[in-house]
């Protein structure tokens, strides 16, 4: 977690980070300890932002399953590979 940490100062890694990179929730709570205040608010910002376009993808998910359009299996498995990350959509910080 403090390589990580370190890695948060760089610009171009934290760029990475707002575009597309994930945490699972026990990480992102170790992770803050390691991190000054600004840097705690963007890993935050990720963690909800990932957590935000799950529930959309569900939402779609749960529209096609009622006979709206085609069911794909590759966005329930993202589903399921997210929701053992994140150990349940309930966990707050």
């Amino acid at each position: 977690m403090q390589e990580f940490a370190e890695h948060l100062a760089q610009p171009e890694f934290l760029q990475w980070l707002r575009q597309q990179g994930t945490l699972c929730l026990p990480h992102a709570r170790t992770l803050l300890s390691h991190l000054p205040e600004q840097l705690q608010k963007e890993v935050l910002a990720a963690v909800n932002k990932r957590g935000a376009e799950l529930k959309k993808r569900l939402a779609q998910v749960l529209r096609d399953a009622e006979g709206k359009g085609p069911v794909h299996g590759g966005v329930l498995g993202r589903v399921a590979e997210y929701l053992v990350a994140q150990r349940g959509l309930g966990v707050r910080f």
